[in-house]
């Protein structure tokens, strides 16, 4: 399951919340939201701070689905802090931050990850 959150103050500040094993039925909900959330952004104006504590992982449609979309993406995004307490969720994070032209960071405490997001908007 994938929520995703914005606030009025900060728009461009994107809160997502995933949990369980992603499906490409949550992508279809969310890719929407994240088409108009850039069709009103400039390159590099897109934070994100993603809640992953009960992400247990991707089907594999669902994987081709985050892959697409950060690389249609990657150079909207700005800062992206990722909280979650699984190691391997730890390693894709550095993977991913290849791909993006913005920086991505992984925390195993949610106040540090959105202390770290929020000074960088």
């Amino acid at each position: 399951m994938i929520t995703i959150e914005t606030d009025s103050d900060s728009p461009r500040l994107l809160h997502i919340v995933v949990s369980g094993r992603l499906t490409h039925q949550d992508y279809q909900l969310i890719i929407p939201k994240i088409n108009r959330i850039a069709s009103h952004s400039d390159v590099g104006e897109i934070d994100i701070y993603i809640n992953a504590i009960a992400l247990i992982g991707w089907e594999p449609r669902a994987l081709w689905d985050d892959i697409k979309l950060g690389f249609k993406y990657s150079n909207y995004f700005n800062n992206i802090a990722i909280y979650s307490n699984k190691k391997w969720l730890a390693n894709l994070s550095g993977i991913g931050s290849w791909f993006v032209s913005g920086n991505v960071k992984h925390f195993t405490d949610s106040q540090k990850a959105l202390n770290w997001i929020n000074d960088k908007t």
